[in-house]
Order: structure tokens, then sequence, then C-alpha cells
């Protein structure tokens, strides 16, 4: 069918027509101020205002594309007049002084204009409110509202087509404005419709889309007043705006959300048919219907141009590209964001690739740190027969068992790492990976139960330091966490954390006496260090909170005061750190509430330590705001001087976990993910990947989160200790894995190379599904570890370093000197080594002497 378009149409492959559809409402001058034509007018008035704005954003004009940018809120718009279903009148038969209209409408008596009476019905399959509904939906609505007026000949046809706006002010407007009015029987017909019973859409929609359609034109209210014309400023705006649009007026009877993957297959279905595909709603489906499927689809026209009449619901916020306020006299209008998104997908003329969503080539500098992540590595300190120092007869003539001999032992000797059968299986699974770190954390409530020196846990220390010293033979750096917490007790020692845990000072001297014990331990084999790993902020009460950062500053300053300068480590804290990004980029309300997320999760332990020693400003002004309101009573501490300089400072590198990216609203639409203590509206973007924990896959919130870092703290070494994503167990290739590792990497290559992030490693999260199930890249299954595809595609990227293309230059870097880790021996022992060098070079002095005096000997003797 020929659709009329306007200047602006064109579309992908030069064929797709743009356009917005609205419920059409022409009215006439009205004399009196109250009736239906009220409700007409009002809805037609919003219609010019809003087509003005349609067609200036089109044409190019500016616009802020965001609901939150305007003084009313949505929230504050009213429910509109409805009228129950008993003042609705069952059929609609010509009443006194009535006549009919060529299209099937009527006129009411003494007036001369295009006020139309007619068609009450909803569209197909949509409930009275709007929504989409079964047969006993419509039913039910047609009970309500009954059958409409039979159509004559040529009259307007119920399709839902895309309607030239000349037609919805109806021929006597086109009069007036100088417009030539088109035949029936000729344009005005192709332009409203295929006639009745041309297809099963048409068939199935009663509402018409004619003059004055839609039923704003047809309930009133007794006794209210009549508005001042609205029509003269209707011709004058509707009619140049969409001509500079190009948009079309048109209604699909859909909703313009859901339903994606239903509407591209039955694209595809109208192709296998031989027919075309004449515009859908949605987003992304005609885009991939044209592409991947070669559905011929011309046209694709957005449901509704502004908000109106939603049926029993009244006047609402409903499926419209702006807000009215219905309230005000010129009725305001508020364009939403999708006003901006519709415009630029009509410059674009569809989604091209944006060159910062392009992959790009490149190579990571010498020395980058590739590693991979265990939360707590697999610890089995079962004693090796070895070590048994007992006597044992083998009973060969009846028992065949080994018979102990009481009163016998043989000498003890001392543990050796080769007794641990369970370091050599993991040493040997690191090194299929060719990563160079391993992170892993230590078990705090496990080396000191007590939670002082008093016990300790020596078998559990000797394991750790084989397992660290294992590492370093194979050329992979350790990278230990003191503490991580965890679901029970927080992994702290049971006395810690019955007496309050981090809201009692104790447990700050504790965990410093417990990093002094670890440092002398272990700090031979382990040069990087983490004191706390992702500390749970959702969790922390500001209290814990403040006593966590103090312990953590204690420590930096032991560690750099009695163990830098011998051990030659470097320590830090790393904290989890998702991106917060706002539904609307261009609404400041959105902003805003994204930056408080963003310092309320990370900024709280962040700014102390590599900002300026104290809380964000942002939290205080939030939690003095909310304390004054009498909603929480929540208290922020203070840090003294002292305090400050100590926490100040206190890193030697930025280290961070990632996983997600969380999109966030400042309006109220869902209860259950609207966060009342930071007036924050959680919002699950349908477009996402995402893994079957419902993790989103947005590889950008990584670019975007290292640029944040970078701008807010200046040019520290960034280390991303933690990226993964879950996946299904039962699948045997993780696809969604594979993807999520090579789009996150090459957006840290993208940070590095083109926004000179200084990023000093990447690690993987997690090394096996046993610690992490869901989570690792070697799946365990019946005591065996297999690795999965996403493994051999981590290693593939750690063999290139990167992303090298074919004008990649070569990067040579030299070889590093493996360390010694027998060394340890000799340094720890240099008294013992200085007195065998003097016994060494004793015996060499006295046999130099005794020869020397033999062969005088011999001499005087001949």
């Amino acid at each position: 069918m020929a659709v009329p378009t306007g200047a602006g149409g064109g579309g992908a492959r030069g064929e797709i027509k743009w356009g917005g559809g609205a419920l059409g409402a022409a009215v006439a001058e009205p004399r009196r101020e109250h009736g239906p034509r009220r409700v007409a007018a009002a809805t037609a008035a919003a219609a010019a205002a809003a087509a003005a704005a349609v067609g200036a954003a089109g044409a190019g004009g500016a616009g802020t594309g965001c609901r939150h940018l305007v003084p009313l809120r949505p929230a504050a718009l009213p429910a509109g007049p409805a009228l129950p279903p008993r003042h609705l009148p069952r059929r609609f038969p010509l009443g006194r002084g009535q006549r009919r209209l060529p299209d099937g409408g009527r006129l009411a008596p003494g007036r001369q204009g295009p006020v139309r009476l007619g068609h009450l019905r909803p569209p197909p399959g949509h409930a009275a409110g709007g929504r989409p509904a079964g047969a006993r939906g419509r039913r039910r609505g047609q009970r309500q509202l009954q059958q409409p007026v039979p159509r004559r000949r040529g009259a307007a046809a119920p399709g839902g087509l895309a309607l030239p706006l000349l037609a919805v002010l109806g021929p006597a407007a086109a009069q007036r404005d100088g417009a030539a009015q088109p035949r029936r029987t000729g344009a005005l017909r192709a332009a409203a419709g295929p006639p009745a019973g041309a297809g099963r859409r048409a068939r199935g929609h009663p509402l018409p889309l004619g003059p004055a359609a839609g039923p704003a034109g047809r309930l009133r209210r007794l006794g209210q007043p009549r508005p001042a014309p609205a029509l003269p400023r209707l011709r004058r705006a509707v009619l140049p705006a969409l001509r500079r649009a190009g948009a079309l007026l048109a209604d699909h009877g859909q909703p313009l959300r859901g339903g994606l993957a239903r509407l591209r297959h039955g694209a595809a279905a109208a192709r296998r048919a031989g027919g075309p595909a004449p515009g859908l709603p949605g987003g992304a489906p005609p885009a991939a219907a044209i592409r991947y499927d070669g559905v011929n689809v011309f046209g694709y026209t957005v449901w509704s141009l502004l908000d109106g009449f939603e049926w029993h619901r009244g006047y609402s916020i409903r499926r419209g590209l702006f807000y009215v306020d219905f309230q005000s006299h010129d009725k305001k209008l508020m364009p939403k964001s999708s006003v901006l998104f519709y415009q630029k997908l009509i410059e674009k003329n569809g989604f091209p690739p944006l060159p910062e969503n392009q992959p790009i080539e490149g190579i990571f500098p010498c020395g980058f740190a590739w590693g991979i992540v265990d939360n707590y590595i697999q610890v089995d300190t079962t004693p090796a027969q070895f070590l048994d120092s007992s006597v044992y007869v083998w009973d060969v003539h009846q028992t065949k068992k080994l018979i102990k001999v009481d009163g016998l032992h043989a000498p003890k000797r001392k543990r050796h790492c080769v007794d641990f059968a369970a370091i050599r299986l993991q040493i040997s699974l690191l090194q299929e990976m060719h990563v160079t770190h391993f992170h892993f954390s230590l078990k705090w409530s496990l080396i000191l139960p007590l939670g002082n020196l008093s016990l300790i846990n020596h078998t559990l220390v000797h394991y750790y330091q084989c397992f660290a010293s294992e590492l370093l033979r194979v050329n992979i750096t350790p990278v230990v966490a003191l503490w991580q917490p965890m679901i029970e007790n927080q992994e702290l020692p049971v006395s810690l954390a019955k007496y309050g845990a981090w809201e009692n000072t104790e447990t700050v001297h504790a965990f410093v006496e417990y990093a002094r014990f670890c440092f002398t331990s272990l700090g031979d084999h382990v040069k990087f260090w983490i004191t706390m790993n992702e500390p749970p902020v959702k969790n922390l009460t500001y209290t814990a909170g403040h006593n966590l950062l103090k312990a953590h500053a204690k420590v930096w300053h032991l560690y750099d005061k009695e163990f830098r300068t011998s051990q030659k480590g470097k320590i830090s804290i790393a904290l989890q750190a998702d991106w917060v990004e706002p539904a609307c980029p261009f609404s400041r309300n959105d902003q805003e509430v994204a930056d408080r997320i963003l310092e309320f999760d990370i900024g709280w332990l962040a700014e102390p330590i590599f900002g300026n020693g104290d809380y964000p400003e942002v939290m205080r002004a939030w939690l003095h705001r909310i304390n004054g309101a009498d909603l929480y009573n929540f208290h922020l501490p203070y840090f003294s001087e002292d305090e400050k300089k100590l926490i100040q400072g206190s890193f030697d590198f930025f280290a961070l976990s990632h996983y997600t990216t969380t999109l966030v609203g400042s309006e109220k639409e869902d209860a259950v993910k609207y966060d009342h203590y930071l007036e924050v509206q959680m919002i699950n973007d349908i477009t996402w990947l995402h893994s079957p924990s419902r993790a989103a896959v947005v590889p950008w919130g990584l670019r975007k989160l290292l640029n944040w870092v970078k701008s807010k703290y200046g040019n520290v070494p960034i280390y991303v200790m933690a990226n993964g994503i879950d996946d299904d167990q039962n699948m045997v290739h993780d696809k969604l894995r594979v993807y999520y590792i090579q789009t996150y990497i090459n957006e840290a290559l993208k940070a590095y190379t083109l926004d000179g992030v200084n990023l000093q490693g990447y690690f993987v999260y997690s090394f096996n599904d046993k610690t992490a199930p869901k989570y690792g890249l070697y799946s365990y299954i019946a005591n065996q570890y297999e690795p999965k595809p996403s493994l051999k595609h981590y290693r593939e990227i750690i063999g290139n370093n990167g992303f090298p293309g074919p004008e990649t230059p070569e990067l040579l870097c030299p070889e590093e000197v493996a360390l010694c880790p027998e060394c340890r021996f000799f340094r720890t022992r240099k008294s013992l080594l200085a007195f065998i060098s003097f016994i060494f070079v004793a015996f060499i002095v006295t046999i130099f002497f005794i020869t020397y005096y033999s062969k005088r000997v011999e001499r005087r003797y001949k």
C-alpha cells in the first residue's frame, strides 16, 4: 500500500519511513465551555505543541529529551476525567437534529465544524486500560462500549495504518488552510487505509483514525467550562512541524515495549508468506529483520506522540513521547528521553556502529600482570605417611596388614612442601593457564583462632609458606589478601566477631598484630599484599567502616616502616567497584543519583585513602539532609587531624573488583527496586545481555569506571583484581564467559591506550568451580578438574599480551630473572653462613700452610 510521507522520510537502504503516531482529535471552535469538546480542545492543543516539538527535533532543533529537565515532575500529573461505564451510551444512534457524516461519524446539531462523535471501542488486543488483553478482555470491553456505528463506503478504515496529519485534521480544516481536499475515493482513502475487511488487521481494529478520532472528543462531564479555540493554533503548529520532521501519525495498537523477539519472528513469517512487513513497533526488531532475515520492512512508526486519554484511567502518563500538563492553561509539554533517542535514531537512519563500541587492536605493556583469583585456596593439611615416626610390622601370614609396634619410634624429620599433595595439583593447573599472578586470601580465623598470638596454627602457616614458594618456583607471583569477609562471622576469629567485630576498636589492634605475624612468616615469599579484599560496604555500619579504615592505615604504615626495606613489596586495599550509569544521560537528576551511588559504594572507603583523608562531601551532605528530615538517624564519624594524616596516602596502588553495571534513575517507578534511603530507582535494561544470575554484561562500564578513578584520584596505578561472570554449569561451551573476558579486556585496553589510564594488571574471577561455583575457568566434576573453553581463550589473550593486529608494533620485553626460593635458607641464617664461611677459609689456610711446610721439610732432607 502506498503510504504518504513527509519530507524527512528515508531509512535503512533508503526505504524505511520514520514516523510518530497519535490518536487524532480534531475539534471545531466550541461555543460553550463544557462538554466533550473541552476535552477534544485540550488534546488538540497538546498535540499541536508536541508535533511542533517533534518537528523541531527532527529538523535539528535543540531539545533536552529528558523529562527530568522540566519543572513539572511526572508523578504530579493528575488523573483526568473518566466516566464510569454507566455514563456511556449503549449505542450511538442518530440523535435529534444530528446528521451522519460521510465517513460514518455524526455531527452535532447546529455545528458546522468536523466534531466527531463516532466510534469508542479500544484497539484490538487491548483492555479498557490500554493494556493487551485476551479474547475475554476484548469481549468485556465490547460489552461495555458496544459496537461502533456501521461504516459507509469510503469511511475511515480501522487498520492502525499510517495517516498523514492532513486526514487527522479533517477536510474542513484542510480547506480553511488552503490545502486541496483529497477526494474520498482517491488520496484520502489511500491515506486512511484499506477498506473494511481488507486483511486481518483491518478487520480487527474498530477504532478509526479519521477526522477527530479518539475517545477524547466523545466523553464529557456536564458543567465543565469550554476552553478557548484551539484549532487555529493546531493548524499553524502541527502541519509545518510535521512537514519538517517528515513524521507520520499512526497507531499500531501495541505498546512500544516488549515482545521484541516475537516481532522479529512475525516479520520473518510475513516474508515467508510473500508480503512485506509495513512497520513494526519496538526498537531493534525491524533492523534485525532487515539485516538477518531479509524482511522487506519499509516503514517504522512510534506510538504515540503524547500522553492522552487512556480509557477508564483518564489522563495519565502512558505511551506518549511527551508528557502533558493538563492542569496548565496552555497544556505544557514535557519531552521524554525517548524523544531525543528517536530523533538520533532518525538522524543515524538506524544503529550504525559507534567507534567507541568497536574493538581495538593493541597490546599491554611489558610486565603487565595477568592473573586469576581464588578467594580461598584448597587447604589440605593431612600429614603424609613419611611424617609418621611409628614402627610397623607387616603381618604377611594372617591379617596381611601393618601392625604398629608399641614402644618403638623412628627419628622424626621436618615437614617438607612435598608432603602436601594438594599443592602440586593446584600449581599444575595454574601452570596450564600461563598466568603471571595468582590472587588468594588467608583465613584469619584459622591462622589465629583466638584472635591473638596465644594460639597459632603452625601447620596452616607452613602450608601457606609452601604454596607461595611453589608459586615462585614456577614464576607465578602470589598476591595475598590478609582479610576477605565471608558470610559467617565475616571471616573473623570467633572471639572478635562475638564482641562487635569491626565496630569494636579491639579488632583494629588485633588486625595489626595479625598482619605483623603474616609479614614475618610469609614476607620472604609474598611481595604483593592486599590488606582487605572487597569490604562489604552494603553491610557495614559507618562505625565499622571508620575502624576498618584506621586498621588498614595502621597496617600499611607498619609494612612501610618495618618490612618494605627488607622485603621490597607493595601493599594496598582492594574495593568492589561496579559502575553506575544514569538512566537518562541528559538528566541532571539521574546524573546526581549515579554520582551519589558511586560515592556511597566506592568513595566512602576510597576518598579517605586516595583523596583528601576525609569522607566525601556528598555523603555528609546527604546524611545531614535525611537526618534533618527525621527520616533516619545515621551518624558518619569524624577523623581527627592525626587520623587524616595517617589514612591519607596509605596506598601503593588502586585495586578494584568489577563485575557489572547498574542502571539508576531518580523517579520512583518500581517500589520493589527503589532504595528509599538513597532515593534511587534501580532499573533493569532488558536490552542488556544478562547471565543466569541476572548480572548485566556491560563491557563499557569497566572503561568508564577506570576513567572515573583516574579523573578523581589522579594517575594512580590500577589493578583490576577480579572480573568475572557466572554461567550455566550444564553448558559444555561457556560462550558467555568467553564473550565477557574478550570484551572486558578489550575495554581495559581502550582505557590504557586511548584514555591514558595507568592500568597495571587484570585478574579473572575465578580459578575453579569447586571454590566458586559457576564462576570458575575449571569445571569440577567427580573430583576431576576440566578446563573450559574460556580458559583456553584467556590463555590465548595472555600469550598475545592483548589483541595485536597486523600493524601493531612488536614489543620486546626483557626476561625477568627468576627468584630463588631456596635462598631463603641462607637469608634467614646469616650468622650460620658467616660461621661456615670462616671455617671454610680457615680450612683453606690450614691446607696451604700444611702443603707449604711439607715441601720445605722435603727439600731440607734432600
